[in-house]
């Protein structure tokens, strides 16, 4: 199936969220666009709440990912979620297309940009391409959390910028966990 949506927060299940859990479940030939300027992008989830001084909410999923679907968006753009707080456990993003549009854009194969408490294990990016203006990596475009047990195979990653451009297999930015 094929929509294009408007809207800030756009996600291939849910745009925006407190917390929730995703299980058994795959996205698959779908094409999800935001053209917001400051929105976050998921292939499940585009946002899932975040209001400094408080808890975080919390995205959970497990044994789930996406599949031959492209994932455009200008300002935090994931395979599975676009920003926030992602508890992952065995999750694939295979043949498919995640897109950073703008200057500031930070792309990743499962997540733009994660909170601190986030935690990724057993992500597996396979046959994809990951592309953005500012940071692309196959896993993570900022990560300031732990990842273990990821694989980015057969996956192009690509800046577009000239300066001030950070690519990378797994993250290609990373703060103190």
């Amino acid at each position: 199936k094929q929509g294009k949506v408007a809207n800030r927060n756009i996600g291939g299940i849910i745009g925006f969220s407190n917390n929730i859990t995703i299980k058994d479940s795959k996205v698959y030939n779908t094409k999800i666009t935001n053209n917001t300027p400051n929105g976050s992008t998921g292939g499940f989830a585009g946002n899932i709440n975040y209001t400094y001084g408080y808890t975080p909410s919390i995205l959970i999923v497990n044994n789930s990912g996406i599949e031959k679907t492209t994932v455009n968006g200008n300002y935090r753009i994931g395979g599975i979620l676009g920003f926030g707080k992602l508890i992952l456990t065995n999750a694939y993003i295979t043949d498919s297309i995640i897109n950073g549009n703008t200057f500031s854009a930070e792309a990743g194969g499962v997540i733009g940009n994660g909170l601190k408490s986030s935690k990724i294990v057993d992500a597996n990016v396979t046959g994809s391409t990951i592309t953005s203006n500012y940071r692309a990596a196959g896993i993570a475009g900022f990560a300031p959390f732990d990842i273990s047990e990821c694989d980015v195979t057969d996956t192009v990653i690509t800046v577009n910028q000239e300066y001030n451009g950070e690519a990378a297999g797994i993250v290609s930015a990373a703060a103190e966990a």
